[in-house]
């Protein structure tokens, strides 16, 4: 039997573990919390080589903790950015991974749904199929349309199926997406010197393959 003094020296240690616990945890979450968010300004700003860096310390967090939404965003970002890297490989099992984690969601988030969806209509274009980018951008354009047409989204997702279009030859389809683009961002003030510029360098290629 262990001495009463023993008890008291165990319970203490456990009191301590127990408020150190709660004091490193909250310290953890703003480093993640950091950490995703440094992985987002840096894709942004087209910094890619440490992207993944940034997105793999934020997800052993939210994995860990078991924030699954999160964590599935820390998936399709990294997968999104080793595709940027032709690092298909990569990139293709990373999202095969976050969406798993989304078939195992109860209810997964519909604009979480449509950002796996455009993540992997890019991947389908890399790799050629052009009818599943097709399909893939399609569905995501739709809820993006529906639950979130201001924050930029729909506007990447509506230029990428002009490239996808105008890839496949189908340039009448292709200079109308990017029409709609430039609305989007115009409408919405979405970012206006790096967007549009992307709107006229998709445009200068259609006008050239015209002739």
């Amino acid at each position: 039997m262990l001495h009463p003094r023993v008890h008291i020296s165990i319970l203490l240690l456990c009191i301590c573990c127990n408020v150190f616990s709660q004091l490193v945890q909250p310290e953890d979450s703003v480093q993640a919390a950091r950490c995703f968010q440094r992985a987002k300004e840096l894709y942004d700003a087209f910094l890619y080589d440490s992207v993944p860096y940034y997105y793999s310390e934020a997800l052993a967090y939210y994995r860990t903790n078991q924030v699954t939404d999160i964590e599935v965003r820390c998936l399709l970002g990294m997968a999104d950015t080793y595709r940027i890297l032709r690092e298909n490989d990569k990139a293709d099992g990373l999202a095969c991974e976050a969406e798993r984690l989304l078939d195992d969601m109860p209810r997964p988030d519909s604009i979480l749904l449509a950002e796996s969806w455009f993540v992997r209509g890019k991947l389908a274009y890399d790799h050629s199929d052009y009818d599943g980018a097709t399909d893939w951008l399609k569905q995501s354009a739709t809820v993006f349309e529906l639950l979130d047409p201001g924050s930029g989204r729909l506007a990447r997702v509506i230029n990428y199926l002009g490239i996808v279009y105008s890839t496949r030859g189908d340039l009448d389809r292709a200079e109308k997406y990017f029409s709609r683009f430039l609305e989007l961002i115009r409408e919405y003030g979405i970012s206006p010197s790096i967007e549009e510029s992307w709107y006229y360098s998709n445009m200068n290629l259609i006008n050239r393959k015209k002739g």
